[in-house]
């Protein structure tokens, strides 16, 4: 991949999280132009980025960028891309090389807690978004969280966030039902 391929998917994931353009409808594409992205003042530092994607796989490059985009509430640059990838190592990756695992800890955590309790316990790193997402496919977690949080600035912004991350999430973490099923009860929330 080339720096302008970089560019295509940091562009398209942009815009998937700042407007209303959908990067799975449209399967990443978007009306930028190749010439456009040559008369860029920060072109050169896409082939800095492709530095450190070389080591990775340009897959999962989408799903990385999305993450930032959710986790970060400043602009997300490609200064940002290339300084956070140890932190996405470190964090995302880690809890998702062990991701059945890791949810039956955060699940007990998650058990009989208020929704005001669950959202503290994100928010201070006691409970890990991909648990929250796991919820929802099975139980609807985020939607009941929302009504009842609903109002609240920092959760709504939270919240808009993660229904934009969900699908990159499904996408790149798929959920085997049989494994996280086991573990989930019948009466939640």
């Amino acid at each position: 991949m080339d720096a302008w391929g970089l560019f295509k998917v940091h562009h398209a994931v942009r815009l998937h999280f700042t407007t209303d353009y959908d990067y799975f409808k449209y399967n990443g594409k978007t009306s930028y132009k190749r010439e456009a992205f040559e008369h860029r003042k920060d072109k050169h530092s896409y082939t800095k980025m492709k530095r450190i994607f070389e080591y990775h796989d340009y897959k999962h490059m989408e799903y990385y960028i999305a993450w930032l985009f959710f986790t970060r509430n400043e602009w997300v640059t490609t200064d940002v891309i290339n300084t956070e990838q140890l932190k996405f190592d470190l964090e995302w990756k880690e809890y998702s090389n062990n991701r059945v695992a890791n949810f039956a800890k955060d699940y007990q955590r998650y058990l009989d807690q208020t929704p005001e309790m669950i959202f503290h316990k994100l928010i201070v790193g006691d409970l890990h978004w991909a648990t929250i997402l796991v919820l929802d496919k099975f139980i609807g977690l985020a939607q009941t969280l929302n009504q009842s949080l609903n109002g609240r600035y920092l959760w709504d912004q939270r919240y808009a966030k993660l229904a934009k991350f969900a699908p990159f999430y499904h996408a790149h973490e798929p959920i085997h039902e049989m494994s996280f099923r086991q573990m989930i009860k019948e009466s939640t929330i």
